[in-house]
């Protein structure tokens, strides 16, 4: 079976944490035969997004700026409240498709390695890890990504496809299990051209407002926060308990799949 991958992040990886303390990778991977059913499915959502709450359909949901009310949305002067129900309805529709969510979340305070390179090793290895469960070797994923991170992207992922030691469960020495499944390097594609990169988008900003609190114990930007509590971000993350793999980072670590690093 193929499936199709889409990686969006939120956060900067590089190592100043100046500009973001955390850094989360996010993927929502479908196999092909449920693409054109979800893409019609999120076509006729926005379409209705456009009947109901005046979004054009041609205009990218990118989350962090729809919160903030940045460009383009300042200019439809809406208000906080209205805001924030465009991006909850956007959750409740990704919750009902045919997709798997895994986000991978770096705390750049306590991560010694390159940021980008361990949360795409993580999220391809995790990936890898849910399609051989059915103990099928025929399957295979190709990783689309959003623009501006592809070369360090495919140096990664080409290296995981030749060589990639992971922690053996027996407290013994890395194993090395090369990546079966990724076909070809990353593609890349303009966010504004895909619904799925921008669902991408969305869920990394949630979980990235759901760990800002849970692992650093701050707040996210005043301009979200003040109308964007905690019950909500929970309440969103709980909305997509359909789609998450929860496998990626099983409960106590993460209630709802997400893997921090380090731990």
């Amino acid at each position: 079976m193929f499936f199709l991958s889409y990686f969006d992040e939120t956060g900067d990886d590089g190592a100043n944490c100046s500009s973001s303390e955390l850094f989360i990778l996010t993927s929502v991977y479908m196999p092909y035969t449920s693409w054109k059913d979800n893409f019609q499915k999120t076509r006729d959502f926005r379409r209705r997004l456009n009947t109901e709450d005046q979004l054009p359909t041609r205009t990218e949901i990118h989350t962090k700026d729809l919160l903030a009310n940045k460009w383009p949305y300042a200019r439809y002067h809406w208000a906080e409240k209205k805001r924030l129900g465009i991006l909850e309805k956007f959750i409740r529709h990704i919750s009902i498709l045919d997709v798997k969510v895994i986000s991978i979340v770096i705390n750049k305070a306590r991560c010694t390695l390159p940021v980008l390179d361990q949360a795409v090793t993580f999220n391809v290895q995790r990936i890898e890890n849910d399609l051989s469960e059915d103990g099928n070797p025929h399957h295979c994923f190709l990783l689309i990504t959003d623009q501006g991170r592809l070369e360090p992207m495919v140096k990664v992922c080409r290296k995981i496809q030749v060589t990639n030691p992971v922690p053996s469960k027996n407290n013994g020495g890395p194993l090395h299990s090369p990546n079966q499944f990724l076909l070809e390097d990353p593609l890349e594609k303009d966010s504004r051209q895909s619904y799925f990169l921008q669902m991408s988008d969305a869920i990394s900003f949630v979980v990235y407002m759901y760990c800002m609190r849970e692992i650093l114990g701050k707040e996210f930007h005043h301009r979200i926060a003040r109308f964007v509590d905690r019950s909500t971000v929970e309440n969103m993350l709980q909305t997509l308990q359909p789609v998450l793999n929860t496998k990626a980072s099983p409960h106590p670590n993460c209630k709802y799949g997400i893997k921090i690093y380090p731990q």
